[in-house]
């Protein structure tokens, strides 16, 4: 196809101007937001069962990538993604998603919101 994901640039336009773009007014798609997860060296969580040292989150951790495609009147979703995303990267004291009987396994997700 024509738009390929590394081709595409930051959005000079916030999720709101988009949003209040004309029905004939085209863009090139573009990239509005990009969450990328941090790997803190140490973190230490509570879970409701137990609290985890973990001395390295990188080798805990799952990162799973996801990508959402809007188009420009669909501010309400892809601000929504966003929110969920942030939400749960910091779950956990900014470990992630806690999973396993022992919670000591997490998950981040990077978001890409074209």
């Amino acid at each position: 196809g024509q738009w390929q994901y590394s081709n595409l640039e930051a959005c000079n336009r916030t999720s709101l101007q988009i949003k209040q773009l004309e029905i004939h007014e085209n863009i090139d798609p573009c990239i509005q937001y990009h969450v990328e997860p941090t790997l803190d060296a140490t973190t230490t969580t509570t879970t409701t069962t137990t609290t985890v040292m973990i001395d390295d989150l990188a080798s805990r951790l799952a990162i799973v990538n996801t990508i959402i495609v809007t188009d420009s009147g669909c501010s309400d979703w892809r601000d929504g993604a966003l929110i969920g995303i942030e939400t749960l990267n910091a779950d956990n004291d900014g470990a992630g998603v806690a999973l396993g009987f022992n919670k000591d396994f997490f998950v981040k997700f990077r978001h890409v919101s074209v």
